[in-house]
């Protein structure tokens, strides 16, 4: 807790951000209080404004090692040609560890950290520090998404195989009622790289998905119907 760790995002279309994703790390603490915020960075200065923030999140048991989504109160809009930052943020606390999961090597000067409290470096209290790997935090465009929902809810005999894999990912799952389904894998960035919907599916879908292009590195697949989102994390390696 005690910082603020960010991501930068060059947005290319006018559009409302509704919410933002994060995983939690594992050796997060329940019961630790963590928020969402936005940021806007000044070109000229790599100075970090601040938005707007999500309201406090209380850290269960079921969040940790997940993805964690925040909704924006109200949305924000963020305009084509501007730069924004996606951050999450903790508070000092001797025991209420909060941690955000890292993956991949970072572009310079894309991804920070802000000390809040915990003493981080030698410049002093709210100052910005850049970090070289890539903090798992998303923004979110359109419908926000931030009730826990049961997989088994969602579709049955959900199988993602081999994972870790090196290249090839088997998707397996069955649809007992029809309804539209939405699969995406994404890396942490947001970047698609794999895409499918399916209108009015029943039955079983089986798809084998080639990565040994990609860098190795952390995935996520994303699964969205008519009841809700499920997340599944791929590790390529």
């Amino acid at each position: 807790g005690g910082m603020v760790l960010g991501t930068y995002y060059d947005v290319y279309d006018t559009d409302d951000l509704t919410s933002i994703s994060a995983y939690v790390s594992p050796i997060s603490v329940p019961g630790a209080k963590i928020y969402a915020a936005v940021f806007e960075i000044d070109a000229s200065s790599n100075i970090k404004i601040w938005l707007t923030q999500s309201d406090d999140h209380t850290i269960q048991s079921g969040d940790t090692a997940n993805w964690v989504t925040f909704e924006i109160p109200g949305g924000i809009s963020l305009s084509s040609g501007i730069t924004y930052m996606a951050a999450i943020g903790g508070y000092a606390h001797p025991i209420d560890t909060s941690a955000i999961g890292v993956s991949g090597d970072a572009w310079t000067s894309t991804c920070y950290i802000q000390d809040n409290g915990c003493n981080i470096g030698s410049q002093g209290f709210g100052d910005w520090y850049w970090i070289s790997k890539v903090p798992m935090i998303r923004m979110n465009f359109g419908n926000v998404w931030t009730t826990s929902v049961q997989e088994n809810s969602l579709l049955d005999n959900l199988v993602v195989y081999p994972n870790p894999s090196s290249d090839i990912v088997n998707i397996l799952f069955s649809c007992i009622d029809k309804q539209s389904v939405n699969i995406k894998v994404i890396n942490v960035l947001g970047e698609k790289i794999f895409s499918e919907s399916l209108s009015q599916f029943v039955g079983e879908y089986k798809k084998q998905i080639d990565l040994k292009n990609y860098p190795k590195a952390v995935y996520f697949l994303e699964i969205e119907t008519e009841k809700g989102v499920m997340n599944k994390k791929l590790i390529l390696q």
